[in-house]
């Protein structure tokens, strides 16, 4: 019967006002977000089908769950939008594991289930009308739901904020900084030590974000860089040094392998240091020389192999020549002999953005001058040692190289210019004995009746171009007295000489970039933020949990060392990344970006608080040893150094029903994850 009503009060309606309008059916305006929708199509489905559909409707219900698809037709929440908290099944368990109180029992709220559906979360999708109700006005708030409706599905259940809810456990302090910074350490220890001036404020360091939500950290050249740039650079460091060691040629006992028949060609006498991490991750790619740098590292003085086994000296032999083929390699082919061996070594392709920062803008007139003092020959000592390797299947022995082999008749070819056997007594040399000056007298060129003849109209006759009287008269240009000739004396040419005063490479080097000192070549970090340093810490930590990794490892930690040159693991933490891989944390904080959390807070809408609050009145400094320091190690826990842990007294004195409110949507967020929205437009109809 009261179908039928429906049906009679609907029809009548439709006659007296015709079908042209719809406003008649509407039960109240929308919100202003809403009303630029054109027409209740953009909404219900329903409409799109006429007045029946509308009749069937009102009769029989409609599908909740089919409606939700024309909201997020504009709010796209993700692939699992519609289930509780856009979040995944799977993850939903999890989280719901991970989030039950132990301490508290699960209490049903008297009447939140009266007029609210539980729903089985864990198996259904939630229809976005559960939460969200329109036509309840153009200022209505929809984001903003009853805590009843809330604590319908939570097994955890309270009255209110200051009634029941869970106490604040480990927030914000267990969230572990990305910067190692001990604000109670700079403020009693460091400031006082430098003499230096300490912040007024919290907002000498930190301001909002863009969302007002978060605090970040002002620049690094507006917070650290009075004190730390100095550290970076290395102009204040007093210990240690203040560049890196890229190349170097490593101590060995040459003598002692040549006198065992190792021949490594010419090597530095002075030689006392090992293989950079740096060379041995680009000598790494072939296993036979990881397993020599191995044996060679293991030996209790690779500068005196008079003790050493025949495996150990061929060992060090063959550490000697891949030193020579990597220099030889960068010299000749170039920066893509290095992408090579990176490649090889980390087994990751590098673009060639990467590769600029790797290589560092190293001139190669800095790494040619290196070579030629090392190494002078090697152009030819390498093309050698390669083909006789090939010939003979060995790696050691490399041919005698000339000296002539490096001259430009090579056409530039390091490979040219090699002695062949037997060319020492080649019987067409230039100056053969039957040649140019041949021993027969008539075909002599200087044969006596030529050039240098006794007649007396030879060209140097008595009485020819050098009479007494002529050219050379003694009254003539010769004079001894004439200002054309007057040269000065041999002291004075040497009074005017002025040698360069000598200067450290280091300290030429100040403004950082790359120079050679003696056998090493150096890179010295330029300021903070150095892309050389940074590169190369990325491209290491991306073999972490590869094969690659133990390969990759020895670089990654000298660079990561906290008083490395560039000092960056100082304040920048290793760590692990939400995806499990390690790296380095550059930024000081989050950055923003468009992801809701559960818990939000918004820092700029409390800085109006009366009486002048500020940050102190919620984050409480810690006295010495309340918290752990933070340390710079590749550990994901430690809490935040300096501040105690938030009291929930520090919030509910404020968030009361009378006072600031306590709702549930205030301080947590529903849809978790990316929310984009998208512009009207054809989606929603027109």
């Amino acid at each position: 019967m009261a179908q039928l009503v429906v049906c009679a009060v609907v029809g009548l309606a439709f006659v007296m006002f015709g079908g042209a309008s719809s406003w008649w059916l509407s039960p109240g305006p929308v919100t202003r977000a809403h009303g630029e929708i054109p027409s209740c199509a953009g909404c219900h489905s329903a409409f799109e089908r006429g007045v029946a559909s509308w009749l069937s409707a009102a009769i029989n219900g409609t599908d909740l769950r089919l409606e939700s698809g024309k909201c997020i037709a504009c709010h796209d929440m993700g692939s699992d939008a519609l289930f509780a908290h856009s979040m995944s099944v799977e993850a939903m368990e999890v989280f719901s594991q991970q989030t039950v109180s132990t301490r508290m029992d699960p209490v049903p709220l008297a009447g939140a289930l009266l007029f609210h559906e539980r729903p089985e979360v864990e198996k259904e999708p939630v229809p976005c009308s559960r939460c969200h109700s329109e036509h309840h006005g153009r200022d209505e708030d929809l984001a903003r739901v009853a805590e009843a409706r809330c604590q319908s599905c939570h097994q955890l259940q309270f009255p209110s904020f200051s009634d029941g809810h869970p106490r604040f456990e480990g927030y914000p302090s267990s969230r572990r900084p990305h910067v190692s910074f001990d604000h109670a350490r700079h403020f009693n220890r460091h400031f006082p030590e430098s003499g230096k001036q300490p912040p007024s404020t919290c907002g000498s360091c930190h301001i909002p974000d863009d969302f007002g939500r978060d605090m970040v950290v002002r620049s690094f050249d507006d917070t650290c860089a009075d004190c730390h740039l100095g550290q970076i650079n290395g102009v204040d460091r007093t210990a240690g040094s203040r560049a890196i060691a890229v190349f170097r040629v490593p101590g060995l006992d040459a003598e002692t392998l040549k006198d065992r028949e190792f021949d490594i060609g010419d090597w530095p006498r002075f030689a006392e240091d090992e293989p950079t991490p740096f060379m041995r991750l680009l000598m790494s790619g072939d296993p036979e020389v990881r397993r020599d740098l191995r044996t060679v590292s293991g030996l209790d003085d690779p500068l005196d192999l008079r003790e050493a086994e025949p495996e150990q000296l061929e060992a060090a032999a063959r550490v000697a020549w891949a030193v020579k083929e990597l220099i030889y390699d960068v010299m000749v082919v170039g920066v893509d002999a290095i992408s090579e061996r990176v490649e090889s070594t980390t087994g990751r392709p590098l673009n060639r953005a990467d590769l600029v920062e790797l290589v560092g803008a190293l001139p190669r007139e800095v790494m040619a001058s290196a070579q030629q003092e090392w190494f002078p020959n090697l152009l030819t000592e390498v093309p050698n040692f390669r083909s006789e390797a090939v010939s003979q299947g060995s790696n050691l022995g490399p041919s005698e190289a000339s000296p002539e082999d490096l001259s430009p008749e090579s056409g530039g070819d390091p490979s040219a210019g090699a002695v062949e056997p037997g060319d020492e007594e080649s019987g067409d040399d230039l100056l053969a004995s039957d040649d140019l000056l041949g021993e027969d007298e008539d075909a002599d060129l200087l044969e006596s009746d030529d050039l240098l003849g006794e007649e007396a109209d030879d060209l140097l006759a008595d009485d020819g171009l050098l009479t007494d009287d002529e050219l050379l008269g003694d009254d003539e240009l010769w004079q001894a007295d004439d200002e054309l000739f007057d040269f000065a004396e041999p002291e004075e040419l040497t009074d005017a000489l002025i040698e360069l005063p000598s200067i450290d490479p280091e300290e030429w080097a100040s403004l950082g970039g790359w120079y050679r000192s003696e056998l090493t070549l150096y890179y010295r970090p330029i300021g903070h933020s150095d892309s050389f340093m940074g590169t190369w810490l990325e491209v290491l930590s991306r073999t972490f949990g590869t094969r690659h990794e133990r390969t990759s490892r020895p670089l990654f930690q000298s660079l990561t060392d906290p008083f490395a040159p560039g000092a960056c693991t100082k304040c920048h933490r290793v760590d692990r990344t939400t995806a499990g891989e390690l790296g380095v944390s550059w930024s000081p904080s989050r950055q923003p970006r468009p992801e809701e959390d559960f818990t939000v807070f918004s820092h700029v809408s409390h800085f109006s608080l009366p009486g002048g609050a500020e940050c102190v009145s919620c984050h409480k400094p810690a006295a010495a040893g309340d918290v752990a320091p933070a340390s710079a190690n590749v550990k994901s826990e430690g809490p935040m150094p300096s501040f105690l842990d938030i009291e929930k007294e520090m919030c509910s004195g404020c968030h009361v029903e009378q006072g600031a409110g306590e709702n549930c949507t205030m301080c947590h967020g529903y849809h978790v994850g990316v929310s984009r929205h998208r512009s009207l437009g054809s989606e929603i109809g027109s």
